[in-house]
């Protein structure tokens, strides 16, 4: 059993509501049934979070790096850490894992990088290879459809290419 406790953190500006913000400084976990949880950020953090509760693990969220805990495990992405003060001091006792997802770059503070790229776990050191969680609120395919198309679902809006919301995509679909 994880005797350390897991500490989640993310700075307050990455959080999309106001209520979540408040929610999180409470310890409070966002429920799967909330919308608005597409960002990476919240299915790393939260997902991984929520289900390491319900598992019996000892969890905390916080948002200002300055408050770090003396003991126990940092979960954060490992972008996030380059939003922090420039030389962040750690405890011997303290581990940091910082998640290096899509085009994350891996921080020199984190003393493991969690990569859902099995490939470059060959090319950086200190990489654990982490497959990515299922998005929240994906339907499966109707199998009897065939190939036919009848809604197609883009994602986030910052994530979508630009020329697949052209006029001419639209109607070449």
């Amino acid at each position: 059993m994880l005797m350390e406790k897991v500490f989640f953190a993310m700075p307050e500006d990455c959080f999309p509501t106001p209520a979540w913000r408040e929610k999180w400084g409470k310890g409070e976990f966002i429920k799967f049934a909330e919308r608005n949880k597409s960002l990476i950020v919240h299915t790393w953090l939260y997902q991984t979070g929520t289900l390491l509760q319900q598992a019996g693990v000892n969890c905390e969220f916080f948002a200002k790096m300055p408050r770090l805990p003396h003991r126990g495990i940092v979960v954060t992405m490992s972008g996030l850490l380059y939003c922090y003060p420039k030389k962040l001091h750690f405890s011997s006792s303290l581990f940091v894992a910082g998640i290096v997802a899509d085009a994350g770059i891996p921080h020199p503070a984190a003393m493991i990088h969690l990569i859902p790229n099995k490939i470059a776990t060959k090319y950086l050191p200190f990489t654990e290879f982490i497959p990515h969680w299922p998005q929240p609120f994906l339907i499966p395919r109707d199998a009897t459809r065939g190939e036919r198309f009848e809604t197609v679902f883009m994602g986030d809006p910052q994530n979508i290419a630009p020329e697949l919301c052209s006029r001419a995509f639209s109607k070449k679909l």
